[in-house]
């Protein structure tokens, strides 16, 4: 049975939500002037830098739009078309103020005659083509947190809930509000379907109800009864938006009031779908009966394989026929209406007015979704902790009855306490390597839209972490100084348990300051791996910090576990002189704890000196991981 996609049936299976809307949130530009976006000879330069080991590293600039002019009236859906390749979306982003770095920007981009630049972020909403959210949040905790980030502090967060419940019941998300979004590792069997991230994605786009929206490929990955949806709802909201496309189907397409072609980085056409086949057949081109609208006009534009060269000189052709054409010139006339100075002082001034939230409001939000982030994923949290139980059981049960008042007794101490340290280092810092490199697009995307500050997302990272790696550290601990019979103490317990935590946070401090400074994970570890054995090796287990040689010995200041190594040894041997020795059996002889730290060049008063220095290195590797990780956020901008 072959099913009829008319705009009857499509009303039926999903009505216009302009049909009911009884909320005060009204979408688009309700109760407020209309929104005009226009361009002129808007040009975008990528900058491409070609590294070489042996060499410096060759920079070239390769010129993607070439002076392309066109407008978006208000209210209006325009669909923004062209093959692959042929720089749709970096118009999109450009217009929308959402481009890299390495994109230079030339043109004058304006709403209503008045010139906008970072401003545009704010004033309007971004559907982009990858959906990444995060996955352990449910659809109405993840609109909740993006309301807070994005809308005017001046919004009480009742409204904003009722925005978020409204735009729920609007998109037809209602029956998967208390859903996990899902897309995480481990697989989620209540994770969203394609068409639903969509709807997510679009809700998204339209909490800071804007008039102005901007959506790359919001079909892609869709079925085509989903594709018609999305676009459905896009044309029934009251708002100016602009859509890249790639090749829509019909039905689609006659959702969209006007299009726009681009084909190698030149505007070919820009009118109404029937002005676009008028213009092709005074081009020459033809349409088959039974060849689709969208189907036809890619079909003009995209190259045949193996004549590229002349694809190139076709489209230079259709760009100058349409400068010379009628179309060409109403859009030249909407962008001189548009130049007059009448529409700047009648253009409503609350758009540019928006009061964002303190940086405090944020951080308390990002704390929120980390901590959720962190319980509800089992990979952060209770696996690494039933791993901790297994490894300090099984290292534990190595140090039953071998801990005695004797030279052998001192040698098991020390591993015991080496254990410790190690267990609670190597495991923490290459967890924290993979941290920034997984989030880094999302994170990147929502600085970039100015949602909040780095340092707050930084900071919350670093907190919302710090529970779960304490009770690790504390539970690895418990088990080994329970199995190992160490020092019988409260005080030597609590110290040690202290000593262990702070050898877990700076380690993780360090792992995300060498996640921060290289690109990805690869490169980190290839580093990371000789500085953390070269600490490890100055700790004091396996060379004596005395003998150290001149141009190596200030590498002991940097070291943590030199610290930890230290301070443990200091714990357990502190006051202890009835050490027993057998002067046949072993060399040297080690009668008391004065005698154990001038063996490993340790000074028993340094005790709170490596507390207070463990306490700085946390600091520092923080500090400087924070640095390195706004110029990486940066760098992708």
């Amino acid at each position: 049975m072959t099913m009829k996609l008319d705009r009857a049936y499509l009303n039926e299976q999903f009505p216009n939500p302009a049909n009911y809307r009884k909320s005060k949130y009204q979408n688009g530009c309700d109760g407020r002037e209309g929104i005009t976006l226009t361009w002129s000879d808007l040009s975008v330069t990528v900058k491409q830098i070609k590294k070489s080991f042996f060499k410096p590293n060759t920079v070239t600039y390769k010129k993607i739009v070439n002076n392309v002019s066109g407008a978006v009236e208000n209210g209006k859906l325009v669909a923004l078309m062209g093959p692959s390749g042929a720089g749709k979306s970096t118009i999109l982003y450009a217009l929308a103020h959402r481009h890299s770095g390495q994109m230079m920007v030339d043109g004058d981009v304006k709403i209503n005659g008045r010139q906008v630049n970072e401003s545009m972020c704010r004033i309007s909403g971004f559907m982009r083509q990858e959906d990444i959210f995060i996955g352990d949040l449910t659809v109405k905790e993840h609109l909740i947190f993006m309301a807070c980030l994005k809308l005017d502090k001046r919004i009480s967060y009742q409204e904003k809930e009722s925005r978020v419940s409204y735009l729920i019941n609007e998109l037809g998300l209602e029956h998967c509000r208390n859903r996990k979004i899902g897309g995480s590792m481990f697989g989620d069997k209540t994770e969203l379907s394609g068409g639903e991230r969509k709807r997510l994605s679009f809700a998204t786009a339209c909490l800071s109800n804007p008039a102005l929206l901007f959506c790359d490929e919001p079909t892609s990955g869709l079925d085509s009864l989903n594709a018609i949806r999305i676009i459905s709802m896009m044309a029934s909201w009251n708002a100016t938006i602009l859509c890249t496309i790639h090749q829509p189907s019909p039905e689609v397409l006659k959702c969209f009031s006007s299009i726009m072609l681009v084909a190698d980085g030149s505007l070919v056409f820009s009118g109404s779908v029937d002005d676009a086949l008028d213009f092709f057949r005074s081009a020459g081109y033809h349409m088959n009966v039974n060849e689709g609208a969208g189907e036809f006009l890619m079909s003009c534009l995209a190259p045949p394989p193996g004549s590229v060269l002349s694809a190139k000189m076709t489209v230079k052709k259709l760009a100058h026929q349409f400068v010379l054409s009628e179309y060409s010139k109403t859009t030249e006339l909407l962008i001189a209406l548009q130049e007059q100075p009448i529409k700047v002082n009648e253009m409503t001034q609350t758009l540019f007015d928006h009061k964002s939230s303190s940086w405090f409001y944020k951080f308390y939000y990002i704390l929120y979704r980390s901590i959720l982030e962190v319980l509800r994923n089992p990979q952060l949290q209770w696996l690494k902790i039933a791993q901790k139980i297994v490894v300090a059981i099984a290292a534990g049960l190595c140090y039953v009855g071998a801990v005695n008042n004797d030279q052998a007794g001192v040698q098991a101490v020390q591993g015991a306490l080496f254990i410790l340290i190690t267990e609670n280092t190597f495991p923490a810092l290459y967890s924290a390597l993979a941290l920034i490199p997984k989030e880094l697009p999302l994170l990147v995307r929502e600085v970039r839209d100015g949602d909040y500050h780095p340092s707050a997302l930084y900071l919350a990272k670093i907190i919302s972490h710090l529970p779960g790696l304490a009770l690790d550290a504390f539970i690895f601990t418990a088990i080994i100084y329970l199995l190992a019979s160490l020092r019988p103490t409260t005080f030597a317990f609590s110290m040690v348990s202290l000593i262990s935590i702070l050898c877990i946070l700076v380690s993780t401090a360090c792992g995300l300051m060498f996640a921060s400074v290289f690109e990805n994970y690869e490169q980190a570890s290839v580093f990371l791996i000789p500085f953390d054995n070269t600490m490890m090796i100055i700790s004091g287990l396996f060379i004596k910090l005395s003998t150290l040689p001149l141009v190596v010995s200030w590498l002991q200041y940097l070291s943590w576990m030199r610290y930890c190594y230290e301070s443990l040894s200091i714990i357990q041997w502190q006051d202890v002189d009835d050490i027993s020795c057998d002067t046949s059996t072993y060399l040297p002889c080690l009668r008391s704890g004065s005698e154990i730290f001038e063996y490993y060049s340790f000074t028993e008063e340094h005790l709170y000196w490596n507390i207070t220095f463990l306490v700085i290195l946390y600091l520092c590797f923080n500090i400087i991981g924070y640095i390195f990780f706004v110029k990486k956020i940066k760098k992708h901008f």
